[in-house]
């Protein structure tokens, strides 16, 4: 006859039992609840017992949490790009959705439940991702074929996994019930990049880049970015009726709106011209004409489309190989949004982020926001003695 033993009356009884392979089984019965069997993973009967009568203890305390079935990863990620991701504007913030739900399921499992989810795995994760055993979408690399990663990629690829559990406490499901009641990786360590790369341009090499773009659209988008610091996809993504030619006294040279549907942190703006952007957009409209809300920037093969960031940075290139300068490091764009807020430093700060189209002063400062050699000569030459009052 096969070992059982059973504790707690009729109504919240925990009974553990082994089974026809020596492993044991729990076989959890509440008033009110499903019956729920919990396999115990090992053959101690022993160890099984004292389980059974902790376990018991505290579901007569009313602490249920045993009972209460956890979703599974790919439930999770399977909602989470259902009702989540369509909400990003940005392709490659889908397209980062999509790949860190590949990668997580096949190092988790996607049968595995949240609250399994142990820091020896967090950890041995780390260390694979960063040697180049594991690829992007969490496929084993041979090791002819690895590539290290800087602990910046880590660092996303684990920030998704903890946002979207944070996004599971939230989301209810349709039972009413929320998916999940606490984030599982909370007080779990993620690296940080020490010495991130964040490369800038300067202004040699913009006007340089900008003179070789000749009179394409693209020397119109370099202006834009030098004038306003905007991102690539707001810029591409103007329309003829965002330039507004009306001339004020507060804004003599017109103005640019930069509508919510184009911007990161979905918000409309409406920016001042400067005298030398307004001449760009003038020689810009000059040579391509726009009416309405057709694109400002066209795709070459469809007009009713805007250029392509591909497109965009496509031109970017060719026109940095004719300039004869080096492509910055890992980027191309944002090297040139840093320039700008670099470069106003100086100004107010709450301008800034208007202009640039910034809501987390944070970002601009910390991610964009470089060092100024000069300044930095100024700032250890220059004092302000502090002395006692006379």
């Amino acid at each position: 006859m096969a070992w059982s033993k059973a504790y707690g009356p009729w109504g919240c009884r925990v009974t553990v039992r082994e089974l026809s392979d020596g492993w044991i089984q729990a076989d959890i019965r509440v008033q009110g609840y499903p019956r729920k069997r919990v396999r115990l993973g090992h053959r101690d009967r022993e160890a099984a017992k004292r389980w059974a009568r902790a376990t018991q203890a505290d579901l007569q305390r009313g602490i249920t949490k045993i009972l209460e079935s956890q979703p599974t990863i790919d439930r999770i990620f399977g909602l989470y790009l259902r009702y989540q991701t369509p909400k990003k504007r940005s392709p490659s913030s889908r397209q980062h959705d999509e790949r860190c739900a590949d990668l997580w399921q096949r190092i988790l499992g996607a049968d595995k439940t949240p609250d399994k989810i142990t820091t020896r795995e967090w950890e041995e994760f780390v260390v694979a991702r960063r040697s180049g055993a594991i690829d992007p979408r969490g496929h084993f690399a041979a090791p002819k074929d690895r590539r290290t990663v800087k602990d910046r990629a880590i660092e996303r690829d684990m920030d998704w996994l903890v946002q979207v559990f944070n996004w599971a406490i939230k989301f209810r499901d349709d039972s009413g019930r929320y998916l999940l009641s606490e984030n599982p990786l909370r007080g779990f360590d993620i690296p940080s990049e020490l010495n991130p790369r964040r490369p800038i341009v300067t202004r040699d090499w913009m006007e340089r880049v900008i003179e070789a773009a000749g009179p394409t659209p693209l020397r119109a988008m370099l202006v834009i970015a030098d004038e306003h610091g905007r991102r690539l996809s707001a810029i591409r993504q103007l329309q003829g009726s965002d330039i507004q030619l009306g001339r004020t006294d507060a804004w003599p040279h017109g103005a640019i709106r930069w509508r919510h549907h184009s911007d990161k942190v979905n918000k409309d703006w409406l920016v001042p011209m400067s005298t030398r952007l307004r001449t760009g957009v003038d020689r810009h409209l000059a040579a391509n004409p726009v009416l309405g809300d057709a694109p400002l920037f066209p795709a070459p093969q469809n007009h009713r489309k805007a250029v392509s960031k591909d497109r965009a940075g496509a031109w970017l290139l060719a026109a940095i190989k004719r300039a004869g300068v080096q492509k910055p490091d890992g980027t191309l764009w944002h090297a040139i949004r840093r320039l700008w807020i670099t470069e106003h430093k100086e100004m107010p700060l709450r301008e800034r982020m208007y202009v640039a189209g910034y809501l987390d002063r944070q970002t601009m400062e910390m991610v964009y926001e470089h060092i100024d050699p000069l300044l930095l000569q100024e700032t250890v030459e220059t004092r302000r003695e502090y002395r006692e009052a006379q």
